[in-house]
């Protein structure tokens, strides 16, 4: 079996590029959809020669592009629906903490990244929906109906060890959780529909994004993606099936810990372990599995100086948001900027460097952020709710990942960075029937 048709978002170079020739030598398929911002510069794309592939101009951050793009691919599935959504469209805009705030920078990750997913995705429900509709079973699968995302490692909050890394990694890591949160609500908000939803971490991959000494090539990725999607079922409906694993500081400790936990996973085809010195990492090094390699990697050390000594993020709104909604981007994007954009102030080495013992207390500075258990991804098992948590959902879990990497980056300077959930309390946001009270929150 395979799937019937499916559409492929950024497929005018790398890892998009080489899911749709892998996708054409499955002779089951019958139509491959691929888009692009600018379909006429895509040269790769258009010398393919398929007729079962449609090329389709697409601008994934304009809700009236993404329009055009339905009608059109309306007509090409007819009355099968869509198949196979593969989000795969996203870009990498370099942010550190340790930077001047640039709030339009991070606004362009998250809109392109998260945002732009959503719209799209929504828009495409009544085609998935029609696919999913042909079969009567409790069937989940990519030969019934499939929103497939690619997603990326850094996304994931508790295997960050790195921080903003030497490469800026900031934003986008926002972004990524921002996309894996909105897609386990997408997940619990459509199951009634058989609509297989999950996200992939496709490794570290030779592309314009991930660079010339990436550890595999586009092509070797897409291979295993493919042969993973269908293997997919209701087991992985609503989780991150990654490919590929990097983990920094692996040389001991928690790193050493984390790459022998990830290699007794057999779903992982790479876990790229580095260190700053791997020679010296014997433990690491003796380690006898085809999937581990070993790299060099030393993070570039925090500088700078600001004076504060504890900032308190509070500020936050909810806006009401459902899967199945009309797709709203303005209100997508007015929760994230409210809830995460915001939360980035100038940050607080004067204060802390008054002290010169490891102290690490309100006492001396401190960041300390209201978030909301909503944030979690692994708890998440209400969906967007009666209330419409989709979008405050994806902006807190984009915090906590914000934070998460902000603690990590400052850790040098002292600065103590944590988030608090406060709980349901009463207030114009919890209403007047939460648990507790504002004075015992």
């Amino acid at each position: 079996m395979a799937p019937y048709s499916v559409m492929v978002t950024g497929a005018n170079r790398g890892i998009g590029l080489a899911l749709v020739k892998e996708l054409l030598k499955n002779s089951g398929i019958q139509h491959v959809i691929a888009t692009a911002r600018n379909p006429d510069e895509a040269k790769d794309l258009k010398a393919i020669n398929d007729n079962r592939l449609s090329l389709l101009k697409l601008d994934v951050t304009c809700d009236e592009s993404i329009k055009s793009v339905y009608s059109q691919v309306e007509k090409i599935v007819g009355d099968k629906g869509l198949t196979v959504l593969l989000n795969n469209a996203g870009i990498w805009v370099k942010y550190f903490s340790n930077q001047e705030p640039n709030r339009a920078d991070i606004l362009k990750a998250f809109n392109t990244n998260a945002a732009s997913v959503a719209v799209l995705t929504q828009t495409f429900l009544p085609l998935l929906r029609k696919a999913a509709a042909q079969k009567s079973s409790d069937e989940y699968s990519v030969d019934r109906a499939a929103i497939l995302n690619i997603s990326s490692g850094v996304g994931s909050i508790s295997t960050n060890t790195s921080g903003s890394g030497q490469f800026g990694s900031l934003a986008y890591r926002m972004s990524k959780s921002a996309l894996n949160s909105l897609m386990k609500t997408m997940s619990i908000d459509l199951e009634s529909d058989h609509i297989l939803i999950t996200c992939f971490c496709p490794g570290w991959v030779q592309t314009d994004m991930g660079g010339p000494n990436a550890s595999i090539t586009a092509e070797e990725s897409a291979a295993a993606l493919v042969s993973s999607f269908a293997k997919l079922n209701k087991e992985h409906h609503g989780d991150m099936a990654p490919y590929s694993v990097m983990v920094t500081g692996a040389n001991r400790g928690i790193g050493l810990g984390l790459v022998k936990e990830f290699l007794k996973n057999s779903g992982i085809q790479h876990v790229i372990a580095t260190a700053r010195n791997p020679d010296d990492a014997k433990e690491l090094k003796a380690i006898t599995d085809g999937r581990l390699s070993v790299l060099k990697l030393d993070v570039e050390k925090i500088v700078g100086d600001k004076g504060l000594t504890v900032l308190v993020n509070n500020a936050g709104i909810w806006v009401k948001y459902f899967t199945n909604q009309e797709p709203n981007r303005a209100d997508f994007i007015k929760a994230f900027n409210t809830n995460t954009a915001s939360t980035f102030l100038p940050l607080l080495r004067k204060a802390a460097s008054q002290k010169s013992s490891d102290e690490f207390s309100v006492d001396r500075a401190a960041i300390l952020n209201i978030s909301s258990s909503l944030g979690s991804i692994g708890t998440n098992t209400s969906g967007s709710g009666e209330n419409g948590a989709l979008a405050y959902r994806v902006s807190k879990s984009a915090l906590n990942s914000l934070m998460k990497t902000v603690s990590i980056d400052l850790e040098k300077d002292h600065i103590l960075v944590a988030s608090f959930c406060p709980g349901w309390v009463q207030t114009g946001m919890g209403g007047p029937n939460a648990s507790i009270t504002v004075s015992r929150g």
